[in-house]
């Protein structure tokens, strides 16, 4: 019997994975909305050192032998607080890998992005897992993953006897989940560069949930990415929802970006870059190795927000039991 922390259990993606752990006879699962150890100080949010001295006793009590980190704010829905989503998604994830560390957890599970490769011109056109994080100029949802990318990385070269496992997922289209892409093709008319038309990709919850669980239930280590096997042009992928582009002048849009107008930018799902050039990430290597194989394909991902008048919200069930955690809040059995 393993026993598995699934931080983040509330996560449209964190509900699909605990169903389906639930499931696995070998398996006891504890999970928690989340268990990042961060304080409020004169506004600022920190991490609470007692906290994360609470949180190494508390996995080495309950032996925990895998931790899965799927808790990211701005994935599930717009993030209330810039700076407070930053300390969350950076300090936090580096607070619990150094929390996994010190309580010698064995196996530790951290969802990333495909966005991180960055978008460029002398990009392969499938983009593999050994090719470096872009940091530069990237802001919002996209700088913290990033960084958290590489502070795993870094964790896992300065822990060898830690299994580090990145799951990088394309943007969640599907099945009612939110994601910053789905917001923005759910505009009556999404705007798009004049002129530009780079391919995408998306990727529907329930196939990222299964790479999860095999993530965690197998043997297999290092960066992963996952996708519907189908990249898609931006133009097109914004015609099969029903929709029709809106033409915006790159000049003006790049100008506004320079000059920090913010409200000029709006309606917009990632950084300049992805919407001039591609950004497609090669699977085969999750294919062959995480015996992996994505269920849903992208045009039918994409031809189910047809019906979507208004961006989506996640609708995310709460009806699994959740284990008591070391955050201070009752827990049920």
């Amino acid at each position: 019997m393993r026993t598995l922390f699934l931080n983040g259990s509330t996560t449209q993606l964190g509900y699909r994975v605990a169903q389906r752990l639930c499931q696995h006879p070998q398996v006891r699962l504890i999970q928690r909305a989340s268990t990042i150890p961060l304080e409020f100080t004169h506004g600022d949010m920190l991490v609470s050192t007692a906290a994360a001295q609470q949180l190494v006793a508390w996995l080495r009590a309950e032996q925990v032998d895998t931790l899965i980190h799927l808790d990211v704010i701005g994935e599930d829905a717009p993030a209330p607080n810039r700076e407070a989503a930053l300390q969350h998604n950076v300090m936090g994830t580096l607070t619990l890998l150094g929390a996994c560390a010190a309580a010698s957890v064995r196996r530790v599970i951290v969802r990333s992005s495909t966005l991180v490769y960055g978008a460029r011109a002398n990009h392969a056109a499938f983009i593999t897992t050994d090719t470096p994080v872009q940091k530069a100029r990237k802001s919002g949802l996209l700088r913290d993953y990033c960084e958290l990318d590489t502070l795993t990385q870094i964790f896992a070269q300065s822990h060898p006897h830690t299994e580090v496992v990145i799951l990088r997922c394309a943007s969640i289209v599907g099945d009612q989940a939110w994601s910053p892409l789905t917001a923005y093709l759910t505009q009556r008319n999404p705007p798009m560069l004049i002129g530009y038309t780079p391919r995408i990709q998306v990727l529907h919850p329930d196939d990222a949930a299964d790479a999860v669980v095999l993530a965690a239930l197998g043997d297999a280590c290092g960066c992963f990415n996952l996708a519907a096997l189908d990249p898609i042009p931006l133009d097109q992928a914004i015609r099969l929802t029903g929709r029709q582009p809106r033409g915006v002048l790159p000049v003006p849009f790049a100008l506004a970006g320079a000059l920090g107008l913010r409200k000029q930018l709006t309606g917009w799902f990632a950084d300049l870059e992805f919407l001039v050039y591609p950004c497609v990430a090669d699977l085969r290597q999750t294919i062959a190795t995480l015996q992996w194989q994505p269920r849903h394909n992208a045009y039918d991902l994409l031809r189910g927000l047809a019906t979507l008048h208004t961006p989506a919200r996640a609708t995310t069930p709460h009806a699994l039991p959740l284990r008591e955690a070391p955050s201070g809040e009752r827990a049920r059995d």
